[in-house]
This record gives structure tokens, sequence and C-alpha cells, in this order.
């Protein structure tokens, strides 16, 4: 007896008549697809191939050039008309968020309202009012310059008047018109400042917060009794500060008084203890004069007398006159009518109290001549400047300098030594 075969589980070639069909199905539906997309394309038309044999192209008249230009005008309308609608949704979407924002600006700020000013007389309060420290750092919070609700309703209600036209035009589906920049603008710095005012509340909350986690126990005064008096105190501290700056003006002023009292005081010593010398030598060449046993002897005494007293003279004189002498050259800055430069000013001679120089400034040089009355001068130029001009100076002789002021001109001067710069 023949045993059953088990069926070969091998997947079996397919016939021809199989593999025909299979091809022919493929064809056909590859064909169906692209009847539907040629039929979408073309806007819905009847299936050319079922209207019988193509006709013949027809020829080119005025009304199909017409029909193209109104198809290409209706297409740019239908893409404008999207793209406008989708400014128009997302405009929306803007006033949608910053609404969203807004609330969120309002729930800050009335958080702030139930935690921060209650602080200023709760038991909370006097936790922070214990600490000197903590009472500056939470005074700088609650001064701090926040919007309130005024703000908040501003910038909704401006919000909403520049939406409105735009939901307008979005419920019209023929409109095609954009929202204008003033109102896209408009909503975008709204949103940042609700969302910058929203923060700054947060942030206090949150400042607030830290510094009552540092806070020691509460003590008997009230924060804003706290508050009140570290202001005082630092307007203390603030007078007090202004006190002792112009306390050492005033002591500095003083000293500089005295100083220069002192120094007027030595050189009227000074001066007179010159004169008694000059009388001195004066007695003293009489005397010898006197003494002479010859007329030759006499003149020789005379003459050599008169020497020692016109050297003491000199001497006199030279002190008399101090820096501002002949030969001296005083450099420093110049202005003209505005224009300031380098300047340098030489006394070229100076006979008793009349003095001649020059003056030459930033390259502008001109001479002058002048009058010299204790450490007051008066000069007026005598060439290359304006006629009628005329400087009235101080000279310092504490700081070596010289100040001059004319009508359109100043300048202020500095004994030089030979080893400054230009």
């Amino acid at each position: 007896m023949n045993r059953p075969t088990r069926p070969s589980l091998q997947p079996q070639r397919p016939g021809i008549v199989a593999k025909l069909f299979r091809h022919v199905q493929t064809i056909a539906l590859i064909g169906t697809s692209l009847l539907i997309a040629f039929w979408f394309w073309s806007g819905g038309k009847p299936n050319p191939f079922a209207q019988g044999p193509p006709s013949l192209p027809q020829a080119f008249t005025p009304e199909s050039a017409q029909n193209v230009e109104l198809a290409t005008v209706a297409s740019v309308q239908r893409q404008q008309l999207i793209a406008a609608k989708l400014k128009q949704r997302q405009a929306v979407a803007a006033f949608d968020e910053l609404s969203r924002d807004l609330r969120e600006w309002e729930k800050e700020m009335a958080a702030w309202q139930s935690e921060g000013p209650p602080l200023l007389q709760n038991a909370e309060g006097k936790r922070l009012a214990a600490d000197t420290a903590l009472v500056s750092q939470v005074r700088a919070v609650f001064r701090e310059e926040r919007p309130g609700i005024e703000a908040i309703k501003a910038a909704r209600k401006q919000a909403e008047e520049v939406i409105f036209p735009v939901r307008e035009s979005l419920s019209n589906a023929e409109d095609a018109s954009p929202p204008s920049d003033f109102a896209v603008t408009t909503l975008r710095e709204s949103q940042s400042q609700a969302r910058n005012g929203r923060e700054r509340y947060r942030q206090a909350r949150e400042a607030v917060s830290v510094l009552l986690a540092q806070a020691p126990a509460a003590g008997i005064k009230t924060l804003e009794q706290a508050i009140i008096q570290f202001d005082k105190e630092e307007a203390r501290q603030r007078v007090a500060t202004i006190e002792a700056v112009e306390k050492k003006a005033r002591d500095e002023a003083t000293r500089l008084v005295a100083q220069e009292k002192a120094k007027v005081i030595q050189a009227e010593a000074e001066a007179e203890a010159q004169r008694l010398r000059l009388e001195a030598a004066q007695k003293k060449q009489a005397s010898e004069l006197a003494a002479a046993k010859s007329v030759e002897e006499m003149e020789f005494r005379q003459k050599e007398a008169a020497k020692d007293i016109d050297r003491l003279r000199a001497i006199a004189e030279e002190r008399r006159q101090g820096d501002l002498k002949s030969g001296s050259i005083w450099k420093g800055t110049y202005a003209l009518n505005g224009r300031q430069t380098r300047g340098t000013m030489t006394i070229e001679s100076r006979v008793k109290d009349k003095i001649t120089g020059s003056m030459d400034d930033g390259g502008i040089p001109y001479t002058f001549t002048g009058t010299v009355n204790g450490n007051s001068v008066k000069f007026t130029p005598s060439r290359g400047m304006s006629n009628g001009m005329v400087f009235n100076c101080v000279l310092n002789p504490a700081t070596k300098s010289i100040t001059g002021r004319c009508e359109n001109a100043t300048f202020t001067l500095r004994l030089s030594d030979g080893n400054d710069d230009d």
C-alpha cells in the first residue's frame, strides 16, 4: 500500500495566465489613477477620451486671449485671498494669545496685592522689620515702579480696537484685505508689555518670598514703621555727609586765606627790611663822604656808594616785581571766541609798573603794553589785535599763574620753568 504524500509548503510558481492577469491589472490601475489626476487638474472637465476623437486646434482669437487673461487674474486673486486669510487668522491668534497674557498679568497683580501690601502691617512683615538689611531690600521691592490695572485696561482696549476690523474681514469669505501694519505692531507691543508686567509682579513676589525665608523671628515694629525709620536714618546720613563736605570746603578756604595773608605779611616785612637796608646804605654813604680826606676819595666813595644803592634798589625792585618780570615766559591755554588753543606770553620788559610783552595764541602773535598794580594787571594789545581790547588780569603768586579776560577772549597761564611742554 502506498503511503499518502505530504503536500509541499514551498510557494508554487505562477502560471503564464496568472502573470498576464496581474500585468493587465497593474496597467489598469495606473491608467485609472492618471485619468483621475487629469480630471482634477483640468478643473473637473469631462473625460476627453469619452468625447470621441480630438478635434483640430482652433485658430487664435481675441476672445481666447481675453479668457486666458481673466483666468490669470482670477488665479492671482485666489492666491491673494488665501494669503490675506492666513494673515487674518494669525492676527486673531495673536490677539487670543495677548488676551491670555493679560489675564495672567491680572492674576500676578492680584496675587501681589494679596501678599505684598499686607506685609506692611502683619506678623510676617514684622519678621522682615527685625533685620535692617532685609528692610532695605524689601523697601526697594515695594518702591519699584509697576504698571497697574489702568495699563491692563488700556492695553486690552487698544487690542480690541485693532482686532475688530480684522475679525470682520475674516468673517467675510471674499475679503482679501490683510491686517494693517499698525494692528500687527500694536498686538506685538501689547503682548511684550503684558509679559513684562506679569514678570515684574512675579519677580516681586519671588523676591519677598526669598527675603521671608531669611527673616528672623518677628519683632515689635511693623514693616511700615521700620521702612519709615530707615528713610529717616538715610536722610540724616545724607545731611551729615553734605555738612561734612561743606565743613571741609570751609576749612580749606580758611586755610588758603590764612596762607595768603601770611604771604602778604611776609612780603611787607621783606619790603620794610629792604627799606631799612637802603637807609643804612645812604647813611653810610653820607658818613664815608664826610670822612673822605680828598675830593677824589669822596668822588670814588660816592660812586661806589651809588653802585651799592643801585644794586640794592635793583634787588628790591626785582623782589617787588616777583615772577612778573622782564624775560619771564608764561604758558597755558588761550580761548578766543570759544576756540581754545595753547598760548604763550613773554614779558619783554618791565620798568617799575610798566610792562611790554608779546602773546602767541596758537600761531597768532600780537604785542601789548600794560600796567601792574599789586596783583592786578591791565594790558592793551598794541599790534596784531583789534583796537580797544583791554585784558584785566589777576596774578596769583602762590600758584605762579595769571588769568586774564576781555570781551571775547580769556587765558590762564603759568610761569614756565623751561622744562614744561608746550
